[in-house]
């Protein structure tokens, strides 16, 4: 008679437990997903046409004397994949300005890379029949305003910030989350032009090394405006590593 008693008394027990142990448990953040936009790789046959080779980094060895090799760049690099939406679908790609042109103009660079290692980055685009150097925002804007089309406006925006798109986020349990909701990458069409989700992190510096949602406001004229960035979550595991 006793015996059926014990074995309620355990179940009730475990059932217990288990409740403690999920209240305990670190909150996930629900995560909504994306799939990233179809777009065609930025193309860069002209330089590869002028005998620049590629290493696996993107990076762009060109003869000596060649049309690309005159460009005054520290480096040449290929540019992210999602580039491919901008319009006109010129060639391009970076061109990487590192200490050797130091200091740096303000207005002679588009976005900055790198930590120690730093870059203040252009494009160089091909158009008609030579190769052009776009060294500021304004000529990136007169290049390829006006953005007409969601794929062109998340193109624009990484181009133009040096932000991130995230399409294969995954919320770990062990990270530290400051909200309660996460979305990957996307684009929304505004009165004005498009809002696009991207991302903030940096592993410059010592930690804690917090990950960072940036909304980026695009008009049709190609004007920018970020909003300001919003802490979503860390990895505690990197709170004290420093990175250069």
């Amino acid at each position: 008679m006793k015996r059926p008693a014990f074995i309620l008394l355990k179940a009730a027990l475990c059932l217990a437990l288990s409740g403690l142990c999920s209240a305990c448990a670190p909150k996930v953040p629900a995560l909504i997903q994306h799939e990233p936009p179809e777009m065609p790789a930025p193309d860069i046959s002209p330089f590869l046409e002028a005998g620049c080779q590629a290493d696996d980094y993107g990076y762009l060895a060109c003869p000596a004397g060649s049309p690309p090799a005159a460009l005054e760049c520290s480096y040449l690099r290929a540019p992210d994949a999602l580039l491919g939406g901008l319009q006109p679908a010129y060639p391009l790609v970076q061109c990487q300005l590192g200490y050797d042109r130091y200091p740096v103009d303000p207005d002679a660079y588009i976005i900055e890379v790198g930590c120690l290692d730093h870059r203040w980055v252009q494009y160089a685009i091909f158009r008609g029949e030579g190769y052009q150097i776009l060294a500021n925002f304004a000529d990136f804007q007169a290049a390829f305003a006006p953005v007409e089309s969601q794929q062109e406006a998340l193109s624009y925006a990484l181009a133009a910030t040096g932000l991130r798109a995230y399409y294969d986020l995954d919320t770990p349990q062990n990270y530290e989350y400051e909200v309660e909701q996460i979305e990957e990458t996307f684009v929304e069409e505004t009165d004005q032009g498009y809002r696009v989700l991207l991302f903030d992190y940096s592993v410059c510096g010592c930690g804690p090394h917090m990950f960072k949602a940036v909304y980026v406001n695009v008009s049709r004229e190609g004007g920018i405006n970020r909003e300001a960035p919003v802490d979503w979550f860390r990895d505690p595991e990197l709170d004290d590593v420093c990175g250069d």
